[in-house]
C-alpha cells in the first residue's frame, strides 16, 4: 500500500469527519460539483460540435418603399434660431463697468448678513452635532 504525507492524511480524515458530521451539507457540495462538472462537459462538447451556419442576407425594405419616387425635391428643415442676447462665445473683460455693477450686484445689508450668519451657525451645529 502507498503512504500517504502525513498532511494529506490529516486532510483526508478532516473531510471525513465533516461527511459524518454534516451530511446534508456534505451532500449538497457533492450534488453542485457533479452539476458543475456535467454542465461544464456538455458545453465544451456542445461547444466544439457547433458547425457554422450560413446566413442569408434578409431583405428589411419596407413593402411599401419598393415602388416609391419621389415628386419633389427634398427640402432641409430651417434650424433652430438663435435667441436675441445669446452669444456662442465672448471675450471677458478683467473688471465690471459700474453700469454693470449697478445691474447684477446688490451691496448686502446688515439683516442680510444676519440671515446669512444664523443658517450658518445652524449648518455647522448640525454638522458638527455632539462632537466633542
Amino acid at each position: 500500500m502507498i503512504q500517504l504525507p502525513d498532511f494529506l492524511t490529516e486532510k483526508i480524515d478532516d473531510l471525513v469527519d465533516f461527511v459524518k458530521t454534516k451530511k446534508y451539507v456534505a451532500l449538497t457540495c457533492i450534488i453542485l460539483i457533479v452539476f458543475a462538472v456535467c454542465a461544464f462537459l456538455i458545453f465544451s462538447v456542445h461547444s466544439c460540435s457547433i458547425e457554422p451556419r450560413k446566413v442569408e442576407k434578409i431583405d428589411r425594405t419596407p413593402k411599401v418603399m419598393e415602388n416609391f419616387t419621389p415628386d419633389q425635391s427634398i427640402i432641409k428643415p430651417d434650424g433652430p434660431e438663435m435667441p436675441d442676447g445669446y452669444a456662442l462665445s465672448r471675450n471677458p473683460k478683467p473688471q465690471w463697468s459700474e453700469e454693470e455693477i449697478e445691474k447684477h450686484f446688490t451691496s448686502p445689508n446688515a439683516e442680510n448678513l444676519e440671515d446669512l450668519k444664523k443658517s450658518n451657525d445652524t449648518l455647522i451645529d448640525e454638522v458638527l452635532g455632539a462632537a466633542p
